[in-house]
C-alpha cells in the first residue's frame, strides 16, 4: 500500500524500474547506487558487454550506432553467432534489465560491422 501511494503521489506508476528501486529502498532497506555510463565498442567478433554480477539491480544497454547489434545471454563468448539473440535496432534500440527480468549473468554483443558503440548503465545494490 505504501509503495502504491508513493507511486501515485510522484506519478511513477509507469516506471517499473523506479518502483522496484523504491520497493528495495523502502521495504527491504536496500540501497542502489548507479555506476557511471560506459561505452562498449563491438564488431564482428563477440565481446563481453557486462560481466556476471550478483550485485546487479538493473542495467540498460542502448545501441548508439547506425547498425543493429545483437545481445546474447549464453554461457560463453564462443557460443554467440551472428544475428542471433536479442536485437537492438540502430540509433537507440535498447534492452533494460530490472526486477522483472533480473539477469545477473554475463552479456555479450556482436554486430555485422566494426566499431559500433553500446551505451551501458548498470545499477548495483550497495
Amino acid at each position: 500500500m505504501a509503495i502504491e501511494a508513493i507511486g501515485e503521489r510522484l506519478n511513477l506508476e509507469e516506471s517499473s524500474k523506479t518502483l522496484a528501486v523504491l520497493y528495495d529502498a523502502l521495504v527491504r532497506g536496500r540501497k542502489i547506487g548507479t555506476m557511471p555510463a560506459s561505452i562498449a565498442t563491438c564488431g564482428t567478433t563477440a565481446i563481453l558487454v557486462l560481466a556476471s554480477n550478483n550485485a546487479r539491480a538493473f542495467a540498460l544497454i542502448m545501441n548508439d550506432s547506425d547498425t543493429a547489434i545483437y545481445l546474447s545471454f549464453v554461457g560463453t563468448i564462443n557460443a554467440m553467432t551472428s544475428q542471433t539473440g536479442v536485437r537492438l535496432n540502430a540509433s537507440g534500440g535498447s534492452f533494460q534489465i530490472d526486477w522483472s527480468n533480473l539477469w545477473k549473468g554475463a552479456i555479450y554483443a556482436l554486430t555485422s560491422a566494426a566499431s559500433k558503440n553500446l551505451q551501458i548503465v548498470e545499477g548495483l545494490y550497495a
